[in-house]
Order: C-alpha cells, then structure tokens, then sequence
C-alpha cells in the first residue's frame, strides 16, 4: 500500500496557510515582510507538479554534472512563465517517512531566484509541517 501523499495534499496550499500564520517562522521579530513576499510570489506562479519519472530524470540528469556546470544550467533556465511553482513527491531513502518538494522559481535583475520549502508527515501522529529550507538563492548568470 503506497502510504506517500495523495495529490489532493498539496505543499502549496499548506504552505499558503502556514504563511499567514503570524508564528510563521519567516516572521521575523514582528517583520511579516518577507513571509508576504514569498506568500505573494506563491500566489502568483503557475503550479506544477513533477511526477516520478520526470524528477528521476532531472536527478539522473544532475548527478552527471559537475558542480559548476549544475549552477549554471540553473541560472540559464527560461521558465515557461514569469513565476513558477512546482512540486516533486520525495521520500526518505529508506522509503518509510514520505514528504513532499516545493519551489516558487522567479526572475530577479541578477539571475534565477528560488524559495525552497518541504513538507513532511510525521509518521507517529501523522501531523503536516512545512519545514523552510531558511534561505533564497539566487542563481547568477554570470
């Protein structure tokens, strides 16, 4: 029996909640703004979902790179949309603890920005928690 995710359990609308949250931890010292600005920015992306094959493809694809050459295929990226929003199903190695990738990917004056958030279901009472990888990254042509 496949205990990961349904589709219908989505890392954007939890994500979206747990933003407007006021003990988001993206709030910093009463600061709602950066939380706003990723909340924003969620709202405005189109949403997509990479399915099994297609992020096994991408992380085949990646691992044959070096790292210099990962960066930048990143930073030379055309996206389809001015915001993107995707999603890739993932799990611990073992295959026992299921959790879900999530994205907003935008352009920004010097390059590709990406937020990268996760959300992970705790095996024991089976709660949602959106886990914030803490940083942006922006991903510089040159």
């Amino acid at each position: 029996m496949n205990r990961g995710f349904s589709r219908a359990i989505r890392l954007r609308d939890t994500l979206l909640t747990d933003l407007s949250s006021a003990s988001n931890p993206l709030v910093w010292n009463g600061d709602a703004s950066f939380a706003r600005s990723v909340e924003d920015r969620v709202l405005e992306a189109k949403p997509f979902h990479v399915d099994k094959n297609a992020s096994k493809f991408l992380l085949d694809s990646a691992a044959e790179l070096s790292a210099e050459d990962f960066y930048q295929s990143i930073a030379k990226v055309r996206l389809p949309f001015k915001e993107l929003w995707l999603e890739i199903d993932a799990s611990t190695p073992d295959g026992k603890h299921h959790g879900r990738l999530g994205a907003v990917i935008d352009y920004v004056e010097d390059g590709l920005r990406v937020f990268v958030a996760q959300l992970f279901k705790f095996p024991r009472n089976k709660s949602l928690s959106v886990i914030y990888s803490g940083t942006e990254v922006v991903f510089a042509a040159d």
